[in-house]
Formats: C-alpha cells, structure tokens, sequence
C-alpha cells in the first residue's frame, strides 16, 4: 500500500463494522459512489479509509430514503459539503413527513382494534354483563332538539370541537342519557397529552361497568333491565352510556348498540 501510516479497512471489514454486504460494496464500487481507495494490483483485493466509513453512512441513509443511485453519483462527484448538508437536510424533512405519515396509520390501526375489541365484547344481546374498562375521554355537545335523534352525524359540531381541541378521533359514539333523557351526543377520544379541563370533554373512568347490548328498536326494554338490575342492588342510575357499536363489521345493517353504567373503580 501506498501509505504505511494510513489505517485501510479489507471489503470483508468494512461490511461487518457497517452492517452491509460485500455485494454492496461492490456494486457501490462499480457505479462510482464509493471508489476504493486503495485496489492491491496483484489481487484486486479492495481496501478503504476510515474517512470512507463515513461516506457508507451517507449511501446507507439515502437509500434508505429512496435516493437513486443517479442522485448519489451526482452527489459524490461534487465532493461539496455544502451540497450534502443540502441533500442531507432535505432527506431528513423527507423523513419527518413519513415518520407523521407512519404515526397518523398507526393512530387509526389503534382506533380501529379498540373498536373492533369492544363491538366483539358487545356481541351477546340482551344479557346484563359486568365488564372492565380502561380510562376513556369522551367530547361532548348538548343534544339540538331540531335534529332529533334519527342520524349522529348531523351533530357535525362534534367534530368541530375535535379539531378546536387538537385530539385525536375514534370510531367510538354515542348518547348520553341523563335522567333517561337523552341529553348529549359524544365521541370517545385519543390524546396523547394531558387535557386542561373542559366542560366539552367527559372522563370514563376505569372500572367495572353494567353492560347490556341490544338491537334497534330494543333500547326500552334494555333500560327497564338495567334499571331493574339497579333497584334490586340499590345502586342510583342517573347517567346511562348508550355505545353505537358493529355486531358484525362486513355485513350490511350490523349496527348494534350498547347501554353501559359504571358501577366502581378498578378492581
């Protein structure tokens, strides 16, 4: 080698220090993004610099971000740092959005599963049940008589106040009744940041809730049970839930709804 005093690095070291293959860096090699800095004549044994370890990273993370091999020998054969901060900054931007992207898919997968989780636990009908839950965070709005009841999404207020409070939306609605007067219309919530209190925003508290689900037309029969249920232990009813949910996702008109009272804390 040229130079005694430089450190060189065999393809074989250089592909287990940087986690690539050596089909990599040869390929690397052969389109002119990272030239060898020293090729043995007798062998063609290819060896790199330290500083060259450096230049893997940048291939390594361009590709990662989708970069062509086009824009990395452009890239290379200007040799300009400033013009790799350029690139460098754009990709990481680049990045950022997808990152966004990603986490906006996994925020509706997470939506998604707890939706389906509850409509399954729903499933059998006319049953009082005692049921466990977590913490909820439900968005509120008073009840507009004009509109009656017929269709939730006419209280599209709802969802003016969800982007007011910058939080995140769940295939989770429903009614609350008070005094067994429907009194609000609701939407259960995800946030990831602690709420300010609000008048707009109710918490479910986790604990055990009553639980009883049932079909259209079959809402009166299944308050008459839960207030049964609820004379004979001597519990006071004066907030009922009322969950629209799925009985079954794929098939049409699989709308079922579900009554919930809360009933203690967590066990």
């Amino acid at each position: 080698m040229h130079d005694s005093h430089t450190t060189y690095y065999s393809i074989g070291e250089v592909a287990k220090k940087k986690h690539v293959t050596i089909k990599a860096l040869r390929y690397y090699h052969k389109v002119g993004i990272l030239v060898p800095e020293h090729i043995d004549p007798e062998n063609g044994y290819r060896y790199y610099t330290p500083h060259q370890l450096l230049h893997v990273d940048i291939i390594k993370v361009a590709r990662f971000c989708q970069a062509s091999i086009k824009e990395l020998q452009l890239l290379f054969s200007t040799g300009d740092t400033k013009e790799l901060y350029g690139y460098l900054t754009s990709k990481k931007q680049e990045l950022t959005e997808q990152m966004q992207q990603l986490q906006d898919v996994s925020d509706v997968l997470d939506s998604l599963k707890d939706y389906a989780e509850e409509s399954e636990r729903a499933k059998v009908l006319n049953k009082l049940e005692q049921q466990e839950y977590e913490d909820r965070l439900l968005v509120v709005s008073p009840i507009d008589p004009k509109l009656g009841l017929e269709d939730f999404a006419e209280h599209d207020d709802l969802e003016a106040i969800i982007e007011s409070l910058n939080v995140l939306p769940t295939y989770r609605t429903g009614y609350i009744l008070t005094d067994l007067h429907t009194s609000h219309v609701f939407h259960v919530i995800r946030t990831k940041h602690r709420m300010p209190k609000d008048e707009r925003i109710h918490r479910l508290p986790a604990g055990s809730y009553l639980t009883i689900s049932y079909r259209y037309g079959q809402k009166q029969e299944a308050i008459r049970s839960i207030q049964a249920y609820a004379d004979k232990e001597g519990i006071e009813v004066t907030v009922m839930y009322e969950f629209e949910l799925l009985s079954e996702l794929f098939e049409p008109g699989g709308f079922i709804h579900q009554i919930q009272v809360r009933l203690s804390g967590p066990k």
